[in-house]
């Protein structure tokens, strides 16, 4: 599968085409947020992920494994956990 990734990026690069940003949202409260990667970088977003963080290291310990079958990203399994 990621040699078809390897080729479509290079098809892509080759017509100087790019990838559009993937993004997820969350509504909390009414109040609708955003993440990519680019706003990784953004004070708030550094703060929920510590929160993020905190909550997955918690829910870890009462026993929660993360089902990695859906990670579709070509990370190792820590980085994707």
């Amino acid at each position: 599968m990621w040699d078809m990734v390897k080729n479509t990026r290079e098809l892509m690069s080759k017509r100087d085409l790019q990838k559009t940003v993937g993004f997820s949202t969350i509504e909390v409260d009414k109040r609708v947020y955003v993440f990519d990667a680019i706003g990784r970088r953004d004070s708030q977003n550094k703060s929920i992920v510590e929160l993020w963080r905190k909550l997955s290291g918690e829910t870890k310990s009462l026993g929660s494994v993360p089902d990695l079958s859906f990670s579709l990203h070509d990370v190792d399994d820590e980085e994707a956990k």
